[in-house]
Parts: structure tokens; sequence; C-alpha cells
């Protein structure tokens, strides 16, 4: 799963929302409340139009990876995450 797990064709834009209700990340499964801050993300297919939620902290994560040459399917960021850490075992940061 860490080379191109994308399975949808196209990704019309990403924007930053703050939540009018509760919602959910499609991610971690965190709660969004209203008022915080989440990333909206709208993606196609031939025949359908989905929309994806993504809090704050799994959006970083998202960002990071993405900046490690990797991409996920939504909904298993975490996963691909964890097999990054197991295939890779990158040295630990300290601050």
């Amino acid at each position: 799963m860490l080379s191109c797990g994308c399975d949808w064709e196209g990704h019309s834009g990403q924007r930053t929302r703050t939540a009018r209700k509760a919602s959910k990340c499609g991610e971690c499964g965190c709660d969004i409340n209203p008022g915080d801050d989440y990333e909206f993300h709208t993606y196609f297919g031939e025949d359908y139009i989905a929309n994806h939620k993504t809090c704050l902290k799994c959006d970083d994560l998202a960002h990071s990876m993405m900046a490690l040459g990797f991409c996920w399917t939504y909904g298993k960021l975490l996963e691909m995450h964890r097999e990054y850490l197991e295939v890779y075992n990158p040295p630990k940061l300290s601050a």
C-alpha cells in the first residue's frame, strides 16, 4: 500500500472549513465539533462525486506522507502510516 493507493480518478479541491455541526474525521474518527477547523476534500470518479472531512492533525500527517512521496486511499491514512513505520523504521526524533 505504500506505493500509490489512489482509487479515485480526480481531486477537484481541498479547503479549510469551520464546522457548523458535529461530524467525524474520515481518517481517525475523532470528533469534529462546531467551531473546529477541518479540511474538506471533494473527489470524483466516472460515476460519483464524494466528500471527505479530515481533522487538522490527520491533514498534517497526510501532507507529511505526501512530502515523502506516498499517497493513500481516503480512510486508510493511519493504516498507511503504520505500514510506513514498519517498513522503513525511520529514526526517532527528539526535541
